[in-house]
């Protein structure tokens, strides 16, 4: 049922080339639908794009002018978009009073400026019946120190998720709520952490099919 329903769909994942987000472009590319790819780093874009076979779009998204690309690409060349999953994040682990400001304004602009700002463009190219998908954090409901612009970004999300859902109609916006994930990003910023022991990007992937086929109402913030 699910596979039918998305075979030949048209979508976006931002940040599709690693982690959550590679786990995403796989599980939906192996259920037939077209997918796009996005990211600001091209090395890491292209081999994922000739890994599962995908197609790719360059973008820093903290620029608008990019975003802007990046919309005119896919409406040029797909003409629609039935399911958009905003993915792409950063975190940084510091108290507020020594977080950077430059740091500060990379997390609000790429976790949540850039999440309404592409939205708002690709909105009026998406099908009815099409789904919205922001990956926001279980963090964006429960707070921890440390992390305070990316619970507040997160917590962000949820809003705009709930917020888009009431406006939208006839597309579902869901928000999903990873707990600590097992990426480069989450391994980076934390290296004595267990792999093993925190969740996988394809329990988030599996989350993504559920939302698609329904089972979430429209403006949920969905925990995996």
């Amino acid at each position: 049922m699910l596979a039918s329903k998305l075979e030949g769909k048209i979508v976006l994942v931002t940040g599709g080339s690693r982690g959550i987000g590679k786990a995403i472009t796989k599980s939906l590319a192996k259920h037939g639908c077209k997918v796009i790819i996005s990211s600001k780093n091209f090395s890491n874009l292209k081999a994922t794009s000739k890994e599962l076979n995908v197609d790719l779009f360059k973008a820093d998204l903290r620029n608008i002018e990019e975003i802007e690309s990046l919309t005119k690409y896919i409406i040029g060349k797909y003409k629609h978009l039935d399911i958009l999953v905003n993915n792409a994040g950063v975190v940084y682990d510091s108290p507020l009073e020594k977080t950077p400001d430059e740091q500060i304004n990379e997390v609000i602009d790429v976790n949540l400026k850039a999440v309404f700002l592409l939205t708002k463009r690709l909105i009026p190219y998406i099908n009815r019946g099409g789904t919205i998908i922001n990956i926001s954090s279980i963090l964006g409901k429960r707070a921890e120190e440390n992390l305070s612009a990316y619970c507040a970004s997160k917590s962000g999300i949820i809003g705009l998720t709930q917020s888009l859902a009431g406006e939208l109609h006839d597309v579902d916006v869901v928000a999903i709520c990873p707990k600590e994930t097992n990426t480069d990003m989450i391994r980076n910023n934390y290296p004595d952490i267990n792999p093993k022991a925190i969740d996988q990007p394809e329990d988030v992937a599996e989350k993504v099919l559920e939302v698609i086929a329904g089972k979430f109402k429209s403006g949920s913030a969905v925990d995996v």
